[in-house]
């Protein structure tokens, strides 16, 4: 139940040190150097293809779209297809020490070159490598691949065949499903209309929501009932914060498509953000998506017109922290299930109905936070471990 937005990434690289080049493989890490003037490199210097299409698998770890890459012929590195990011290429902490990169020491992204990323046959020479801090999701995750790794491509993002491909066609003005992609900053939006009140939505192929609207907006979007906290959202932007969720209370439409009353939640964010909120992977999954930069059409594809309404949210009430060790509790709903079987903050929980955690990722724990029934968990608190048993509840009908 813990999200991750790309604000949150996104915020780190616009506060990030200025574009400096540096050798991408030293013999130890490298501190860039304080950047000269002039204008600043390309993000990626030259981009060759292996084939006309370029098809790679992709992992979807909880929705979100993971493949793999080698930076400087080193790897295997997980890297998050991420249209919610203008970089190139992000590495985080874990990672861009194997590849001799210096890691900041804050929240701020260091920005580096390295001479090739390699995704299958596409390959891409003289990029930049934004460093990040640790991994949010370290067992799943090693760095994201942004919209300027594909700026000059075709990123066709195959959600039912788990694919993503890459090529030099171009995406007709015309036709079933085109958009117009309307620059946003430095992202990408669409129309997105609730009822009859239209918003622009970044595109987000990591947040993991549906539409997520700006919390000044949301009294314009008609909803079945009230907001109620569903979850927990964490970034190094804007630290932990309730996860806000309703259900709308009417259809939801993206150019051909609708999604029955789908779930709508909250986007803390700043009224001068350059969009209205955010599209995520709950609502894209339901398509194929063509991405185009070089025209600025987007194409989603899918065999129906309507996207059903999602089943009730059905949660137990508490967020982890993600890593290589055992589950770590952040925090707890109050009034929630896990609040009344004494789960607390910081809690380890070594196994879940005789299952170790360690390593666990977010899809590991998806399915048995959507279950109905009852699950075990064995906890660990000041070197005292016990047995409670969580119950689910419905938090969204």
């Amino acid at each position: 139940m813990k999200s991750f937005t790309s604000v949150a990434t996104l915020a780190a690289l616009l506060s990030a040190a200025a574009p400096a080049a540096v050798e991408a493989v030293a013999q130890t890490p490298q501190r860039p150097p304080a950047p000269s003037a002039g204008a600043a490199p390309r993000l990626v210097g030259s981009v060759r293809l292996g084939q006309p299409t370029v098809r790679v698998p992709v992992t979807l770890n909880d929705g979100r779209p993971v493949v793999t890459a080698y930076v400087n012929g080193q790897g295997p590195f997980r890297l998050g297809i991420e249209t919610g990011s203008p970089a190139a290429v992000i590495l985080y902490a874990e990672a861009a020490t194997r590849v001799r990169m210096f890691v900041p020491d804050s929240a701020q992204a260091w920005r580096h070159r390295a001479d090739s990323v390699t995704v299958g046959g596409l390959w891409l020479g003289d990029v930049e490598v934004a460093v990040l801090g640790p991994s949010p999701l370290p067992s799943q995750q090693d760095g994201q691949l942004g919209l300027a790794a594909y700026e000059l491509l075709l990123m066709t993002l195959d959600y039912p065949s788990a694919t993503v491909s890459f090529s030099r066609d171009t995406l007709p003005s015309t036709g079933k499903g085109i958009l117009t992609l309307t620059p946003a900053g430095p992202l990408y939006s669409v129309p997105v209309t609730f009822g009859d009140v239209e918003m622009p939505l970044a595109l987000d192929t990591q947040g993991n929501l549906a539409f997520s609207v700006r919390t000044d907006l949301l009294p314009r979007i008609p909803l079945v009932a009230p907001l109620v906290q569903t979850g927990i959202v964490q970034g190094p932007a804007f630290g932990i914060l309730p996860r806000m969720e309703a259900r709308a209370s009417t259809n939801v439409r993206i150019g051909d498509y609708s999604f029955e009353r789908p779930m709508v939640s909250e986007l803390r964010a700043a009224p001068n953000l350059p969009f209205d909120g955010i599209l995520g992977i709950r609502a894209l999954q339901n398509f194929t998506i063509a991405l185009d930069q070089r025209v600025r059409r987007l194409r989603l594809s899918r065999s129906t017109d309507l996207v059903p309404a999602p089943p009730p949210l059905r949660e137990r009430g508490m967020g982890w922290r993600y890593s290589t060790g055992p589950l770590r509790v952040l925090a707890v709903i109050a009034g929630s299930p896990a609040e009344k079987a004494g789960i607390m903050a910081d809690d380890v929980v070594l196994e879940i109905n005789g299952k170790k955690t360690t390593g666990f990722a977010v899809s590991d724990w998806q399915s048995f936070a959507e279950s109905a029934d009852v699950i075990t968990l064995l906890i660990e608190r000041g070197g005292a471990r016990r047995t409670v048993q969580v119950p689910s509840t419905i938090f969204i009908p």
